[in-house]
Order: C-alpha cells, then sequence, then structure tokens
C-alpha cells in the first residue's frame, strides 16, 4: 500500500508541477508578447526558445507537455510571418507601381528627347541655309565695295 500512496502523491506533484509550469509559460508568453519579458531582450522573436528562457524552463518541457502552448507559439508565429507577408506585397505591389510609373515617365522623355533632336537637326539645317546666305551676301558686298573702289580710283585718275 506504501507503493500505491507514494505513486498517487508523485502523480499529484507531477500534476501540480505541471500547472505551476504552465502557469509560467502563460505569464511569459504574455510578457513576450507585451514587448516587456524579464529574462530575453524586448525585441526577441516569440518563439519556443525564447518562451523557454523567458519562463525558466527547458525547452524541451514545452514540447513534451506543453503542446497547447507551443500552438499558441507556432499561431503568434505564422500569424506574424503572414503579416510580414503582407507588408512585403504590399511595399512589392507600390515598388511595381512606382516602376511602371518611372517606365513611362522615361518613354516620355525619350519621346521628347526625339522630338527635340529633330527640332535641333531642323534648326541646324536652317542656320546652315542662313550662313551659306550670308556667306554669299559678304561676297556680294565685298565685290560691290571692290567696284565702288575701283571706280573712285578710276574717277580720280582721269
Amino acid at each position: 500500500m506504501v507503493a500505491k500512496g507514494n505513486s498517487e502523491a508523485l502523480k499529484a506533484y507531477q500534476s501540480e508541477s505541471q500547472a505551476d509550469t504552465r502557469l509560467e509559460l502563460e505569464k511569459a508568453l504574455a510578457r513576450l508578447r507585451n514587448g516587456q519579458p524579464k529574462r530575453v531582450p524586448p525585441n526577441a522573436k516569440i518563439n519556443a526558445s525564447t518562451l523557454a528562457k523567458e519562463a525558466g524552463v527547458e525547452r524541451s518541457t514545452i514540447y513534451r507537455y506543453h503542446s497547447t502552448i507551443l500552438n499558441e507559439v507556432q499561431r503568434i508565429t505564422h500569424s506574424a510571418a503572414t503579416t510580414r507577408l503582407k507588408e512585403k506585397h504590399s511595399e512589392y505591389a507600390q515598388a511595381e507601381a512606382k516602376t511602371k510609373e518611372y517606365r513611362q515617365m522615361l518613354e516620355e522623355a525619350q519621346i521628347h528627347k526625339e522630338a527635340l533632336k529633330r527640332e535641333n537637326y531642323r534648326l541646324q539645317h536652317r542656320i546652315d541655309e542662313l550662313e551659306a546666305f550670308l556667306k554669299q551676301r559678304d561676297e556680294v558686298i565685298g565685290d560691290l565695295q571692290r567696284k565702288i573702289n575701283l571706280d573712285q580710283t578710276m574717277v580720280l585718275l582721269k
């Protein structure tokens, strides 16, 4: 009978110990979620390891005896990962929109550049025409001045 009493006492102790550990794990998880841990850095990611450190228990204890707490940690981790993924998708969509906008601006700038090149070519051609005209005019003026000078010289010689 003594063995049976010891067995029951051992089971009661284990049950009480598990309940105490569960309570510590729940408190530690609450502190981690609130960003106010006592034993790990405030910015530590919530996982089984950090929870075990914060609660002051072995990590294997969580895996062996407290699967509901482990499920909660995994849910939190999954939720955080899902949130980060959504944020990254949103950032990606914004980056894609900006890229599209910049490509449109680039295309418009290239079209404008081509139009300016055509206008520049046209103006350069006009400048060449006007310079040729001025050169021809200067030659005519030079010829006329030589004739005038020649005529004046002839008048003076007579």
